[in-house]
């Protein structure tokens, strides 16, 4: 009968350990952000009222310079200084254009809930959903701005997705 009850005693103690919830507030997300990660690729969507008008992906090769974002442990980000604009060539052809400046632009970030954050540069914030693979060493920062023009009545919805390796 003692055998019976110390044998219960410890089934009930690991049932207890088992069932005890993970007090994790989300640090382990804001962990794996902290890092500085290389830019490999980027990709430009946009909508007019829902239908797809661009959607085209670049590697950051074309910079001929490194694309960084560096998210510090306190919320400080930093992100090197290049400014990428997605045109069409007299061909018709989509091109990224890359003016890179060798400066840093400072920023901050903050998680609101899960993937969910936002991002701010140069005192513009933008909503972010920020996912991570290959075990926290791959990174994608999808960056959605919408907006509805009242004169034309007609909803833009301009998607930018990062992808990048942590350095």
């Amino acid at each position: 009968m003692k055998k019976l009850k110390n044998l219960l005693f410890v089934f009930a103690s690991i049932l207890v350990l088992l069932s005890c919830s993970n007090d994790d507030d989300g640090s382990s997300t804001d962990n794996a952000i902290v890092g500085t990660w290389e830019i490999t690729e980027i990709n430009f969507n946009s909508q007019e009222d829902g239908i797809v008008v661009t959607d085209q992906t670049f590697s950051t090769d074309v910079c001929n310079a490194p694309f960084f974002f560096t998210f510090e442990s306190g919320g400080d980000l930093s992100l090197s200084n290049v400014e990428l604009e997605f045109e069409i060539d007299f061909d018709d052809e989509p091109i990224l254009i890359c003016q890179v400046d060798n400066g840093v632009l400072p920023g901050n970030w903050s998680n609101i809930s899960g993937n969910n954050y936002v991002i701010t540069v140069e005192n513009e914030p933008s909503q972010a959903e920020i996912t991570f693979s290959n075990n926290n060493t791959t990174i994608e920062i999808i960056v959605i701005e919408e907006f509805t023009d009242d004169i034309d009545d007609i909803t833009y919805t301009d998607t930018v997705t990062f992808r990048g390796n942590l350095n």
